[in-house]
């Protein structure tokens, strides 16, 4: 059984004493990140995390445990938070804006994430030194403030509301005293002078630890144009789908939105991908040194597996769902499909009770768990073959990578109570045989997620594989259970039946799936099914 502890955090108090009421939260598997919320700005910030900036959310994904985040303009903490909370790193947090450093301080406490996220009220910028903080609007959450000078994003005279003392310093003279470790990413986002702030680090810049800057860029501002021809001449790499993805097209932001710029272009080319819901173009290695290469053990082909499933896109039509290539490191993948277990291995659906004897083409499934009873009628060297396969498909970290792929499906399903929930997982081999249909269903209440790991020789076969269907009545929809007629469907599309790929959706009472009778067609169907459930 499987319990959400994505990343483990000390137990803080419901209410603790000094925070006032009023606290959001924003689920993901493995706990919930609360924010104070004393006002509908903060509020809004909380509705529109998913929405507003998509891009950082994907960036912040990429995060290794051992990273370091520095956040410049932390503002309330919302990326702060998420950041220490979803991935485990460690977190440096600058935030000059009094009300705002006083809530960053509080999410930082009530998540109990002091240990990994450090925050300081002070500007960072070209010059240390003393000056006047102005704020064009003195409200808890608000944004559009600057450091000595009173200007707005677009770097013209701003209406000053309140202005208040602060101190600012460059960040290459903050690491060097040892303030913050060299950071791997950065997030720069101070509403017009994040020109002032690259001034201050350049060698920040040229230090081997730093992988990623996010930087928002005003493409109206020739100090903007700038930054984007300096990161080039020093070897920042910019995928202009990410840019696409970021750019505001109207408003008083115009001609705005985050600009990430990469050590390694493959980096920037992977994240631009997942942003445009393209494929990567090259699959993720297990390290930066470590091709496909044979030898490679359940636990290493896991982490090529868990990395190429984090960069497939998700598709919301007709329900949510991806699809994946080249899932298994390919001469892995070989291994797996040397060892595939010989067909009288496998039991039939119709023998465990899970169908009835006289039920329809669903009977003609095989099924080989990964339990000692089953594997223990394979031979012994190959029974532990297939346990290694099996508990990696078990792990923790294995139904993390999966969830994430849904996480604002599952915020929508289960809310705050995501964070104390227990989840199930089940791996299976599957052999089909030539006659296997299956009627188009969304699975029992209690599945959240189901994904099928096509294990075919060749291609020649696409339209195996599972179809998606809308029900030609549009208000229909089903809890979960039966199978109905595929006459009262309509089918959208088929997962292409290919090796070495991967198709998982999320389950709703719309997920209508199934798998198409293929006429005259003898071919047998192999694949992992994994699935993962709500567990009691």
């Amino acid at each position: 059984m499987l319990q959400a502890t994505a990343n483990a955090q000390p137990s803080v108090p419901a209410q603790p004493q000094g925070t006032p009421q009023g606290i959001s939260t924003i689920p993901y598997f493995g706990g919930a990140a609360k924010y104070v919320t004393p006002n509908k700005l903060t509020e809004w910030r909380v509705q529109t995390f998913h929405s507003k900036e998509r891009d950082t959310l994907a960036w912040i994904e990429t995060f290794a445990a051992d990273d370091v985040l520095v956040d410049i303009g932390a503002n309330v903490g919302m990326y702060s938070i998420w950041a220490a909370a979803t991935r485990g790193i460690r977190v440096i947090s600058f935030e000059p804006e009094s009300q705002n450093y006083a809530l960053l301080n509080q999410n930082i406490f009530i998540n109990g994430l002091s240990e990994q996220i450090s925050a300081y009220c002070m500007a960072i910028a070209e010059k240390a030194g003393f000056d006047k903080f102005y704020l064009g609007r003195f409200e808890a959450g608000g944004s559009c403030h600057a450091f000595g000078e009173a200007v707005d994003p677009n770097l013209a005279p701003m209406k000053v509301q309140f202005s208040q003392g602060c101190f600012a310093a460059p960040l290459d003279e903050l690491i060097e005293a040892g303030v913050t470790p060299p950071p791997t990413h950065i997030k720069i986002d101070v509403d017009g002078l994040e020109h002032a702030v690259i001034a201050g680090m350049a060698g920040t810049l040229h230090h081997p630890a730093l992988k990623s800057v996010l930087v928002e860029i005003n493409g109206n501002l020739a100090e903007h144009q700038a930054i984007l021809t300096h990161m080039a001449e020093i070897g920042f790499h910019v995928d202009d789908r990410q840019r696409a993805a970021s750019l505001q097209t109207e408003g008083f932001f115009k001609g705005a939105g985050n600009v990430i710029f990469w050590r390694e272009e493959a980096d920037a080319e992977r994240l631009g991908a997942i942003l445009a819901g393209e494929e990567p173009a090259a699959p993720a290695q297990i390290s930066p040194a470590g091709p496909k290469v044979a030898g490679l053990s359940a636990v290493e082909a896991f982490e090529a597996v868990k990395a190429n499933i984090a960069e497939a896109p998700v598709a919301l039509d007709p329900t949510p769902h991806w699809y994946a290539n080249e899932v298994f490191p390919a001469d892995f993948y070989a291994e797996l499909m040397a060892r595939m277990p010989e067909p009288s291995k496998f039991t039939s659906i119709t023998d465990m009770g899970w169908v009835h004897g006289d039920a329809g083409t669903e009977s003609e499934r095989g099924v080989l768990e990964f339990s000692s009873e089953a594997l223990g009628r394979l031979d012994p060297e190959l029974a532990a073959f297939w346990h290694d396969v099996g508990q990696q498909f078990r792990s923790e970290q294995f139904a993390l990578t999966m969830l994430r792929k849904f996480l604002p499906q599952i915020a929508e399903r289960f809310g705050d109570e995501v964070g104390t929930m227990r989840f199930s997982a089940t791996p299976m081999l599957l052999s089909d045989n030539g006659r296997y249909a299956l009627g188009p269903h969304t699975d029992r209440a209690e599945r959240v997620l189901a994904a099928l790991f096509y294990m075919p020789h060749s291609p020649s076969n696409p339209e195996l594989g599972t179809s998606l269907y809308l029900p030609k009545d549009p208000t229909f929809t089903c809890p979960g259970g039966p199978h109905h007629s595929f006459d009262k469907f309509q089918r959208v599309a088929t997962m292409p039946y290919a090796p070495n790929t991967a198709f998982c959706f999320f389950k709703t009472d719309t997920s209508f799936h199934g798998v198409e009778p293929v006429p005259g067609n003898g071919q047998q169907r192999r694949l992992f099914s994994y699935i993962l459930e709500t567990a009691k």
